[in-house]
């Protein structure tokens, strides 16, 4: 979400389950102007005591994180990089 004009605001305090509650803060963050289909919004329960921004901004990095993991996990979506026969760093030279 780095360089996207976003709105993000944050719920202090919020008192999550009804049993043993525990306190959070929900940060509520979306893109306003996207057509129907494309709007969404993000809902993030955390206990870090940042600002909004700086919330939506670590959340979107650990999504790249995730992505690159599931891309460079999955036989059919990403690179399978557990299947080559890549052992050394001199296998790899051969790529290039």
């Amino acid at each position: 979400m780095s360089g996207v004009a976003r709105h993000a605001g944050v719920i202090h305090n919020v008192e999550f389950r009804q049993h043993d509650a525990v306190r959070q803060h929900v940060v509520v963050c979306g893109k306003p102007g996207l057509p129907r289909h494309r709007d969404e919004c993000w809902y993030l329960m955390t206990d870090l005591p940042y600002t909004a921004d700086t919330l939506t901004q670590l959340q979107s990095r650990r999504m790249c994180i995730g992505e690159w993991f599931r891309d460079k996990e999955n036989r059919r979506y990403g690179w399978a990089l557990r299947l080559t026969l890549i052992r050394r760093q001199s296998d790899a030279t051969a790529w290039y």
